[in-house]
């Protein structure tokens, strides 16, 4: 780094920690932090601080002077990003939805699942707006179950899909959400998709004409058996029920 970008860099007032043993420059600010907590979370700061040095050069992360520069990112997001390693009391509260966006986008990057699933656990308090919700799912890879919520309460949402939701929605998944959409109407209207008919017992479909059984005739003991049986019978005698083979199993008449 040369002597007029030390001119211009300052050291972070929270997260230039003594006793840091990893340097970073993130736009024109220095961190000072312990290397333990990212090679823990993060596979990516692993093997950026695992890589060899050749021998008589200043290791990269050492100094103020050799600091790790960290391109496309904001000092602000990387300091709140910092803080969940930092937070000793997990508390959350008066994090903004911005700030956890960012600390997100830097967990996706860098492969910190546990961070990751921090923050979309966070932004589920905060009450994302449904089509926000939706796309940073998509976008950093949400749980499953977080997913499914948010794709439920973009269907449920009064108004449709306009066309720029859907394009920024893509068109997979905007035909996703449609149809998930008139689902869940259909079922809060009681509306509910037909069972598909049984299969007809293949016994049944082998046969040929010829080969179907004659009727059964039963002699039940009783007339009042059968209670929806009208026909006049003779005196004495037990009236006769039908019993014939159909399609699905046997039926009286």
């Amino acid at each position: 780094m040369s002597s007029n970008q030390l001119e211009i860099v300052d050291r972070d007032t929270e997260y230039y920690l003594e006793g840091g043993d990893v340097v970073f420059l993130v736009q024109n600010t220095l961190f000072c932090v312990h290397r333990f907590f990212l090679t823990r979370e993060s596979p990516v700061f692993r093997d950026m601080l695992s890589l060899p040095v050749p021998k008589g050069v200043e290791v990269e992360g050492s100094s103020d002077k050799a600091p790790i520069q960290l391109q496309g990112i904001t000092s602000d997001d990387f300091a709140k990003f910092l803080w969940t390693f930092y937070n000793e009391l997990s508390e959350y509260d008066g994090v903004t939805i911005k700030e956890w966006l960012g600390v997100l986008r830097l967990a996706h990057m860098w492969e910190c699942d546990n961070v990751r699933e921090l923050a979309f656990r966070e932004l589920e308090k905060l009450k994302l707006p449904p089509l926000e919700r939706v796309i940073v799912g998509r976008d950093y890879d949400a749980p499953p179950e977080w997913m499914r919520r948010a794709k439920e309460a973009l269907a449920d949402r009064h108004t449709f899909i306009t066309e720029d939701e859907a394009r920024s929605l893509g068109a997979t998944l905007a035909i996703t959400i449609a149809a998930l959409r008139e689902r869940r109407r259909d079922m809060r209207h009681g509306i509910y998709p037909l069972s598909p008919p049984s299969p007809r017992p293949i016994s049944m479909l082998s046969r040929t004409p010829s080969q179907t059984p004659p009727p059964v005739i039963v002699q039940p003991p009783h007339t009042h058996f059968l209670p929806h049986y009208t026909p006049p019978t003779p005196p004495g005698e037990h009236p006769q029920v039908l019993i014939y083979p159909g399609p699905d199993g046997y039926f009286g008449h």
